[in-house]
């Protein structure tokens, strides 16, 4: 069950740092709460590959892959 806790966290993780993104770039929040926020939410990703995981489902990690 430990897998399925997991899962659960990164998907409330995802959801949150979206919402935090759009409140940050609809100037709802300030930059230092923006960025308190999102390190939060990756910390509770509990593993490298699960950030990896995140980034390509943005879009992110090709862009910045060697």
């Amino acid at each position: 069950m430990k897998g399925t806790k997991n899962v659960v966290a990164i998907k409330n993780s995802v959801s949150n740092i979206e919402t935090l993104t759009s409140l940050f770039k609809n100037k709802r929040l300030s930059y230092e709460e923006f960025v308190e926020g999102i390190n939060q939410n990756l910390s509770d990703m509990t593993n490298k590959r699960d950030y990896i995981e995140y980034l390509r489902n943005i879009g992110y990690y090709d862009k910045f892959k060697n």
